[in-house]
């Protein structure tokens, strides 16, 4: 991932069996061609235990881009992942910027990218 230096990373967690967050992915779809240009990598890893399912999700749902899977829940107990979707926010020096909950598509989600992309911390202020 040699095109990730210098670029953020939105890093979206999510589930086959979150209906929710499914019915919303054609959401995180648009955002990532939003940005397509911008220098913000996603990246999505499902907490699914299922590969199987997982895979099928992926088919079903036409998710393209970087998709991994971590059946260990590894990524669920180091950031205390309670729910899904959510999204960490990695800087280009590798540090986190931010842990948010939210929703594909929302209004939230997208003024975290854009503050990122302007320079803005929030998890400074």
């Amino acid at each position: 991932m040699d095109e990730s230096r210098n670029k953020y990373t939105s890093v979206n967690i999510w589930a086959s069996w979150c209906e929710p967050y499914i019915k919303n992915f054609p959401e995180y779809e648009k955002l990532k061609k939003i940005y397509e240009n911008q220098p913000i990598n996603t990246v999505s890893i499902s907490i699914d235990k299922n590969v199987a399912n997982w895979k099928k999700s992926i088919k079903i749902n036409n998710i393209d881009g970087y998709n991994l899977i971590d059946t260990n829940g590894i990524i669920e107990a180091y950031y205390k992942i309670q729910q899904v979707p959510f999204f960490i926010n990695i800087k280009p020096d590798g540090s986190v910027a931010d842990l948010k909950v939210a929703k594909p598509g929302s209004q939230q989600l997208y003024e975290m990218i854009n503050n990122y992309l302007n320079g803005n911390d929030l998890k400074n202020k």
